[in-house]
């Protein structure tokens, strides 16, 4: 957009821009990290549940790439990225596409996330559970402060393993 703005003419589809695109994420993707015992919540997790990820990137191929680069990619059943759904969180659209492709009801459904309007407020629109946890970007005063009431609040995901055990046992 920001080249088309200038007198450029570009598509997505230009392999060019491809290529300028996974060059200026390159760094971003090297600074990822896994929250503390990530890994093993989603190894356990995906044992006994289908797991999905939404994602609003604008970039699908960096999400597939960060993936990857962290081990976790083989975790998920479905991987959502708005920039090919067509739709971004908080909408309902991508939650609903997103339990069309695991073939579960959003009864039957939890989600976890850390963004009280996109996160939160989307999937309890979707009448999804819903599970805050706190992350650098949100914390729960960011929470209090958006008057979104997820069903569950954690600090961490082992407090969330601990109550998908209960559930799930």
């Amino acid at each position: 957009e920001a080249l088309t703005a200038l007198g450029y003419q570009t598509t997505v589809d230009d392999s060019r821009m491809k290529e300028a695109l996974n060059v200026f994420f390159q760094d971003f993707i090297d600074s990822l990290e896994l929250r503390p015992n990530a890994e093993s919540f989603l190894k356990q997790t995906a044992e006994k549940c289908r797991l999905g990820l939404i994602s609003n990137f604008t970039y699908a191929p960096v999400v597939y790439s960060s993936l990857r680069k962290l081990g976790i990619s083989d975790f998920f059943n479905v991987i959502v990225v708005s920039e090919e759904n067509g739709y971004r969180k908080p909408h309902q659209k991508i939650f609903q596409d997103t339990l069309q492709q695991l073939h579960v009801e959003a009864n039957e459904a939890v989600y976890i996330g850390d963004s009280p309007k996109e996160d939160i407020k989307g999937a309890l629109q979707a009448r999804i559970m819903t599970f805050f946890v706190s992350s650098q970007f949100y914390t729960t005063t960011d929470l209090r402060n958006s008057g979104q009431n997820p069903h569950f609040t954690a600090a961490n995901l082992n407090q969330i393993s601990q109550y998908l055990t209960k559930i799930l046992n």
